[in-house]
């Protein structure tokens, strides 16, 4: 099913005879996998074609976006980690891509890692990383926190470095997201985080959701392993191509 997802996400609207093709399986199993994937609210069937749920109607669940892209994934925490520095106080997001860096920052000396992910804090206390997660409302269909009480307790932290993602990069050039209140908490970070670090596999570009983080060019850096969608003019130090 999760090849069948990102078969869709690249195509935008698919039938089920071209799904066939591309994956060489009986229609029989195709449409129990569409059936599956819609129960959970990841597409939608409209006139015979199968495209992704409305983005500002689904978040979707961490376990399943945690496998989608992942070589992608890590080869971009892999390259964002050469950006730590020892001694620093760095905050990564809740996201699956952010969660990769973990495996690269027990190289590191005295770190101090803040992350509004519960999944993510139980890896970096396993990793014998000093973690504080930030307190708050859970989101919807993920295991991140956020909201008022996520950003107070974050006020009382001078952060370095903020290493995050998001669900996509619209044709406008906007990071956007479905979630308003992480939405809020990453608007808050990129404005008092010292450098920010924006991590974004090829399949985020052109997407758009309902809520506008912050326009691409207020971040610092830009990890990529797809470098012609933008221009290093576009952000504020410079894109780094995995």
């Amino acid at each position: 099913m999760r090849r069948i997802l990102e078969f869709v996400e690249r195509q935008g609207a698919v039938t089920a005879e071209q799904i066939r093709q591309e994956f060489f399986v009986s229609l029989p199993t195709i449409y129990r996998d569409l059936r599956e994937l819609m129960r959970q609210n990841l597409l939608m069937q409209e006139n015979g074609r199968f495209q992704r749920t409305r983005e500002q109607t689904v978040t979707t669940s961490l376990d399943f976006r945690g496998g989608i892209n992942i070589a992608q994934k890590k080869a971009i925490a892999a390259e964002a980690a050469k950006l730590v520095r020892d001694h620093s106080v760095i905050f990564i997001d809740a996201s699956t891509t952010a969660n990769q860096l973990i495996e690269h920052l027990s190289r590191f000396k005295d770190l101090t890692i803040l992350t509004n992910g519960l999944a993510t804090a139980m890896h970096l206390k396993q990793a014998g990383l000093r973690t504080y997660c930030v307190g708050g409302a859970l989101v919807d269909n993920s295991l991140a926190v956020s909201g008022r009480l996520a950003t107070e307790m974050l006020r009382e932290f001078s952060i370095d470095l903020l290493l995050f993602s998001a669900h996509g990069v619209n044709d406008a050039g906007f990071i956007v997201d479905p979630s308003e209140k992480e939405t809020n908490l990453r608007r808050y970070l990129l404005k008092n985080a010292a450098v920010s670090v924006f991590l974004c596999d090829g399949s985020k570009f052109g997407r758009s959701s309902i809520f506008n983080i912050a326009p691409l060019h207020q971040v610092d850096y830009l990890v990529t392993n797809a470098g012609p969608h933008v221009r290093d003019a576009e952000v504020r130090r410079r894109i780094i191509v995995v």
